[in-house]
């Protein structure tokens, strides 16, 4: 993995965000807090963005956003070219969409997450491989790149 795990949330995803930079630091990852204080009414398109530009020209960096159900994080970070962001329901889930998408960005919803079932998920980011050396997951991770 790059050396920086970046984290981002809007005020619902905040408190879970902060588990999640927790977590990351008792793992010994080098993190960046793009949202480093609570800004009540805030909106997930703006921390989306603020992620992304923080990530770039970071090579293999991955990121982790929260908000209330993380689909609208995940929405506005897939917008951006190169960033392949998921929803992550649980481990393994993360894990496959790692090996199969090389997904970049983890999305953790506030209201369905549990605070310490975020670990697995994270651990997954940060651990699981790209499955780089299978021409499809090439091919198919290129093209989703080129859309955007």
């Amino acid at each position: 993995m790059g050396n920086v795990l970046y984290l981002a949330a809007d005020h619902r995803g905040y408190g879970l965000k902060e588990e999640a930079e927790s977590y990351a630091r008792e793992r010994g990852l080098d993190v960046v807090d793009v949202t480093p204080s609570l800004v009540e009414g805030d909106d997930y398109p703006d921390i989306a963005a603020k992620l992304v530009d923080a990530m770039r020209g970071a090579d293999g960096a991955r990121g982790i956003l929260a908000c209330g159900s993380g689909t609208g994080m995940a929405i506005a970070a897939n917008r951006f070219g190169g960033i392949r962001a998921v929803l992550g329901m649980n481990p393994t889930h993360v894990a496959v969409s790692r090996h199969d998408d090389d997904v970049n960005v983890l999305v953790l919803s506030a209201d369905f997450s549990d605070p310490t079932g975020i670990r697995g998920m994270i651990d997954a980011l940060v651990d699981a491989p790209f499955a780089s050396q299978e021409e499809r997951y090439v091919r198919r991770r290129d093209a989703l790149d080129q859309l955007g």
